[in-house]
């Protein structure tokens, strides 16, 4: 199996249960655990063309300034997913400001979780800002990681 699919499948089994609090890769806003994963466009690069990782989104970008941003949100009170939201997500550096893109529902291994490529800034921190609207709710979720790239 795909060393991707590991890493994506590991980020959604241990996101019910971890105790992170506030961090790189978790937030917790309302009542919603948000998990982010960031993986460079070349690692996925690699799989045959005929492999699902190779085609989602539209396919993997050439060039090595994209990365795969995947978020996945859980009901903190019952840590089952959220498997219906609808997230955008912008990255956004102290030179460059992306536009606004919709991350597209993924299912791997079974487990969904939401992604897309974007190009990041070079040698800089950046922001990945998240907005998350779930049928529950009529008011959309806004948080914001911090992410560096060197």
């Amino acid at each position: 199996m795909r060393i991707y699919s590991y890493c994506l499948l590991l980020l959604i089994a241990i996101s019910p249960i971890s105790n992170a609090g506030h961090s790189v890769l978790h937030q917790s806003v309302n009542n919603l655990d948000i998990y982010l994963a960031v993986i460079p466009a070349e690692m996925i690069r690699g799989h045959p063309a005929e492999h699902f990782e190779s085609q989602m989104h539209g396919g993997v970008p050439d060039d090595n300034n994209h990365f795969h941003i995947m978020v996945s949100v859980f009901n903190k009170t019952t840590k089952k997913p959220v498997a219906d939201a609808s997230i955008m997500a912008k990255v956004v550096g102290q030179k460059y400001t992306g536009s606004l893109q919709k991350l597209e529902r993924m299912i791997i291994e079974g487990k969904s979780s939401f992604g897309n490529y974007f190009t990041v800034p070079k040698d800089e921190t950046f922001n990945i800002a998240v907005k998350i609207q779930t049928k529950n709710s009529d008011d959309a979720i806004d948080t914001i990681f911090v992410w560096g790239r060197t």
